[in-house]
């Protein structure tokens, strides 16, 4: 069987605060927007017994499609982030200026985990990097591989 990744889905609790990440700070352009959505048909797909959400999906430069989900119902439990791993999820983005972004992030309320690090690879590349979670505790790692 011939298969390719389609896009990655994130759940969020606050839609507004997940678009000024991926679409004002991070780039991604908002393809489509629907809902209220929802139904039994829906809802069975996540098996439940009934949904409401919201959709975005959105693209970068690169065709990298990402699709926002907030559950209107069921909502979300409300839970503090651990302090350390394990997190449910993790998704890494390769960004131009890092520093920049670092910097960014910190101001718009994203507290990252570390400052700006070099980690070598498995491949002996040297790679600068950070991460910082969202408070649906998704690891969010941003790369800047060196030039070339």
């Amino acid at each position: 069987m011939n298969t390719h990744l389609h896009h990655v889905s994130l759940f969020t609790k606050d839609m507004d605060r997940s678009l000024l990440l991926f679409s004002g700070l991070l780039g991604f352009e908002k393809l489509w927007q629907a809902g209220p959505l929802g139904g039994k048909g829906m809802a069975a797909l996540f098996g439940l017994n009934d949904i409401q959400a919201e959709l975005i999906m959105l693209k970068n430069q690169d065709g990298v499609m990402l699709e926002l989900i907030h559950l209107l119902a069921p909502q979300l439990e409300a839970q503090a982030v651990p302090p350390a791993l394990p997190v449910p999820a993790s998704l890494c983005l390769e960004v131009q200026d890092l520093d920049g972004l670092h910097q960014r992030l910190a101001q718009e309320g994203w507290e990252p985990l570390s400052p700006v690090v070099m980690m070598p690879t498995p491949t002996g590349q040297t790679i600068r990097m950070f991460c910082i979670r969202t408070e649906e505790n998704v690891l969010l790692e941003f790369i800047e591989e060196p030039a070339a």
